[in-house]
């Protein structure tokens, strides 16, 4: 016998996905707000971030690649600053910084 309903693998997981997802985002796309593939992307943040980016992609109706722009940046670590607040971390440099100034 032939099954009725046939679906790869990975539908399946990707629809399970969104049972991890926060129950704001679930009812979202349940409510038409959002679709699976926003809550998708939004699934690449901790919960506890996914419902305030919510209001900024329904509010901006953002794209669901838009969408997963925005959680790449919000996921990627911040550069150090540069300048003298990264300087003066490195005791090495605070050294030879002090040595040069007792020089000249």
């Amino acid at each position: 016998m032939i099954p009725l309903c046939f679906f790869d693998r990975s539908t399946v997981a990707n629809t399970l996905r969104l049972l991890d997802l926060a129950p704001s985002i679930q009812s979202a796309i349940v409510d038409g707000r959002l679709t699976e593939g926003h809550g998708r992307a939004l699934g690449g943040l901790p919960v506890d971030h996914q419902d305030r980016v919510l209001d900024s992609v329904v509010s901006q109706e953002l794209s669901v690649r838009q969408t997963e722009e925005l959680v790449r940046r919000l996921r990627e670590p911040k550069p150090e600053p540069a300048g003298p607040i990264a300087r003066r971390t490195d005791p090495e440099l605070e050294r030879v910084e002090e040595d040069l100034r007792r020089s000249l």
